[in-house]
């Protein structure tokens, strides 16, 4: 899961001159956004790691599925930087 985790975030940097260009923002703006997305993954570990000891893996892996699901989507539709923080920083970081 991790692998897999740590790949698709590594690519986040690929997109960045597209969504720069498509959404009208600056660099900084897409920065804030993945840095966002690694405060929030690196604060919540230690409390997902509880969840899965109590609740089990398969929820949790669900869980972070559709929260990633969810974020990517949102990232999709926004139309400025906010959105793109809300989508990329917030949602795909607890995912």
């Amino acid at each position: 899961m991790l692998a897999l985790a740590m790949g698709m975030r590594q690519t986040m940097g690929l997109l960045q001159p597209a969504t720069v260009e498509a959404l009208s923002i600056t660099a900084a703006d897409y920065a804030l956004a993945i840095a966002m997305q690694n405060l929030v993954w690196g604060l919540t570990q230690p409390f997902v790691g509880m969840a899965v000891d109590r609740l089990g893996t398969r929820p949790v892996m669900l869980a972070g599925g559709l929260l990633y699901t969810l974020g990517m989507v949102s990232a999709l539709l926004a139309t400025g930087p906010v959105g793109l923080t809300l989508g990329v920083g917030l949602s795909v970081g607890l995912a």
